[in-house]
């Protein structure tokens, strides 16, 4: 299944535009037109099984699961192996979000180099991005605090051209968070300070304790 696709699906099955596209309102294919009609909550709540009927065990088990699938796939659907990891690795700190938004996806798609993280992860597979002055091609690199991030000289012209025309919809405006700071006319940026949970501008509210909740 493309990632075009799996888009829709994810949005559909959690019930909400998870990252706020408009493409995702304005899809009119038949097998989701009811989601378009009706709206995600209203359709997922209809769907959904009667909460009457289950155990609280089950409905709680369930509840976690959901939090944390959303937290998962909010970051390009990333595998369970590296999710988990972070989570274990984040056990002494307490910080599982600030190691999530310290991946180099996450810090190019919060720079607005990218409108997605699947588009994100994509261009740094691509070599598109340098950090330090080193060409990276690992998605899930984890940046330290001061670490710069910048373009590379081969992708600089077309990924220029790329957020000129991006920043001209209404739809692309997106603040870039306090713990980075981006210079657009040079393409370059630098990563702050790992982010709490309170700084981070998720588009939909994340529940992150029912996802530690699902690892205990």
């Amino acid at each position: 299944m493309s990632i075009h696709k799996t888009k829709y699906k994810v949005c559909a099955t959690l019930g909400e535009n998870l990252w706020s596209l408009p493409k995702v309102s304005r899809f009119k294919k038949k097998k989701w037109l009811k989601l378009n009609k009706m709206g995600f909550q209203q359709c997922c709540l209809e769907e959904a099984k009667n909460p009457v009927h289950l155990q609280p065990s089950v409905f709680l088990y369930k509840n976690r699961l959901k939090a944390k699938q959303k937290l998962k796939k909010f970051y390009g659907n990333i595998t369970e192996k590296t999710f988990r990891s972070l989570y274990k690795k984040s056990i002494l700190k307490d910080n599982f979000v600030g190691l999530l938004e310290s991946r180099l996806d996450s810090i190019v798609l919060r720079m607005n180099f990218a409108p997605t993280p699947f588009a994100a992860r994509q261009m740094i597979s691509h070599g598109m991005f340098l950090v330090n002055g080193k060409s990276v091609s690992i998605k899930g690199t984890l940046l330290k605090s001061g670490d710069c991030i910048e373009v590379s000289d081969k992708a600089w012209f077309g990924l220029c051209n790329s957020i000129e025309a991006r920043f001209t919809k209404e739809d692309f405006i997106r603040p870039v968070p306090n713990y980075l700071e981006v210079n657009y006319s040079l393409l370059k940026g630098i990563f702050l300070y790992e982010p709490k949970l309170t700084e981070v501008p998720y588009s939909s509210p994340i529940n992150i304790d029912l996802v530690k909740e699902f690892y205990k």
